[in-house]
């Protein structure tokens, strides 16, 4: 019988009047990995908090290993021996993986570091997990997927037998995404437990051998293995169907094209984005979408092949100011760094409007057109007089109608659903449809499918920085992930 890890016994938590936790009861067995769906994020940081620190609780209890760590009649603020691999993460970037390991190791006592037995041991415990990374790298030039690892070997060094994973496919690649969870199913049949948390249900499933639907700080439902499987969650989720929603049909003309573009690959990029059109362009192995963010945001040029923008052709070195040439890119985390938190919900929303009436000041007739039709669809929040108090919801429907506001011939979306919960990714989508309705062509640059799709007419797949495959909307069925 496998000994149970933790355990949380009908668990309550409220903080400054708020109820975060309700009644919170489930357990994790030894070599276990207990997914975690977030259909909503409220809950979600303070369920991590609480596993990681015996904080005050409202109600119940809380064991670790058999013993009672915290409840709700006293708690001594101790951690517990649990580690939380996250998109932040907790390593030195000025330092080597090895330095990371073992110098940074609570308990390392050594006064002179001998670096060479330390990096044999580095390469003796990656070899264990079926890989080979230079010890010696210090961790800022690291992948997303090489720093996950180097988390995991810190928390299995550090003798942590239950870690936390926080939502990592919202930076991990599609396929560094599988690497990582064949690491994650090893290091299970050795004795870790794992609580593997993600906002998307076959990403869950894929990978859980039990998971727990995680709604508004309540557990709804436990998923046994036999019971995870699309119907079982039908009953607790909303539709991703924009089948109702008003389309406007794409355009064969191209709006954007890019023709023999070297950005990180080897191979040069070619792909074209029709008036009206949205394409998705899933980058498998994260080499290629950041480096067109940039082109596309006019940090950096391009060494080879042309940028077409309608009938206008861009080539060279030299970067291009291409939001004055009417590309907009709306970043993966719009609410907090498309925003400007001291300005006001119009002054937000009309931000660089000038730019495109050309007359200097924007008159008071416009800015209360302005308000009158986005009234209609944001509703009270447009008076803010600051968006700090705005709900992540607003916040991020105060990006997208940016966007529409200035109506470029393109809109760039990074990751556009990688960090949201299963409301507000539906939410974006819908933002998504509106710029398309309203004739801006949308190219979404991902590394994760997510429900892209849904929104999507065409999908180009890039791998090792080149053109894989191509699906029309039609043959999205014959993707396999």
């Amino acid at each position: 019988m496998r000994k149970e890890i933790l355990r949380l016994n009908h668990v309550t938590l409220e903080e400054n009047g708020e109820r975060y936790l309700d009644n919170l009861d489930f357990y994790i067995l030894q070599g276990e990995i207990m997914g975690l769906i977030i259909s909503d994020a409220k809950g979600c940081s303070q369920l991590i908090r609480l596993i990681c620190h015996n904080i005050p609780i409202s109600f119940g209890g809380v064991y670790y290993e058999g013993d009672r760590v915290n409840h709700y009649s006293h708690a001594d603020y101790t951690d517990n021996r649990v580690y939380v691999i996250e998109e932040r993460g907790r390593l030195i970037d000025s330092l080597t993986i090895s330095d990371n390991l073992f110098v940074m190791r609570k308990g390392f006592k050594k006064y002179i570091i001998n670096s060479r037995v330390l990096d044999h041991q580095v390469e003796l415990l990656m070899a264990e997990l079926g890989l080979s990374i230079d010890p010696k790298r210090r961790v800022s030039t690291l992948s997303a997927f090489e720093r996950c690892v180097t988390e995991l070997l810190k928390a299995i060094l550090a003798g942590c037998r239950f870690i936390i994973l926080d939502r990592i496919s919202n930076f991990l690649s599609q396929m560094e995404l599988k690497q990582f969870q064949d690491i994650i199913r090893k290091q299970a049949k050795r004795g870790t437990a794992f609580l593997y948390m993600g906002n998307h249900h076959q990403e869950v499933f894929q990978i859980a051998d039990r998971a727990a639907l995680f709604h508004q700080g309540i557990i709804w439902k436990v998923f046994e293995k036999e019971e995870m499987v699309e119907t079982a969650l039908q009953p607790y989720t909303i539709s991703f169907d924009l089948s109702g929603s008003q389309v406007r049909e794409p355009m064969e003309e191209a709006v954007l094209k890019l023709d023999g573009v070297h950005l990180n690959g080897k191979e040069p990029v070619g792909f074209s984005l029709r008036k009206g059109e949205c394409l998705m362009i899933l980058d498998t192995d994260n080499q290629t979408w950041e480096p067109l963010v940039e082109v596309l945001s006019g940090s950096r040029g391009i060494r080879d092949g042309r940028i077409y923008l309608g009938e206008r052709v861009f080539a060279g070195e030299e970067p291009t100011d291409f939001f004055k040439e009417g590309v907009a890119v709306i970043p993966d985390d719009p609410a907090e760094t498309f925003l400007f938190r001291d300005m006001s919900y119009m002054e937000n929303l009309t931000f660089l409007l000038d730019r495109k009436v050309w007359f200097g000041n924007i008159k008071r007739s416009h800015l209360r057109s302005v308000r009158k039709e986005y009234m209609k669809k944001v509703g009270p929040c447009i008076d803010s007089g600051k968006i700090d108090r705005l709900s992540l919801r607003e916040r991020y429907g105060l990006a997208y109608y940016r966007i529409h506001l200035l109506h470029p011939k393109v809109a760039v979306c990074v990751q556009p659903l990688a960090k949201g919960d299963m409301y507000l990714r539906r939410y974006v989508l819908d933002l998504i449809q509106e710029l398309k309705n309203s004739g801006i062509s949308v190219l979404i640059l991902t590394s994760n499918l997510a429900d892209n799709m849904d929104v999507s007419d065409r999908m180009i797949i890039l791998q090792d920085g080149k053109v894989a495959a191509e699906y029309a909307k039609e043959e999205f069925y014959k993707v396999g992930w």
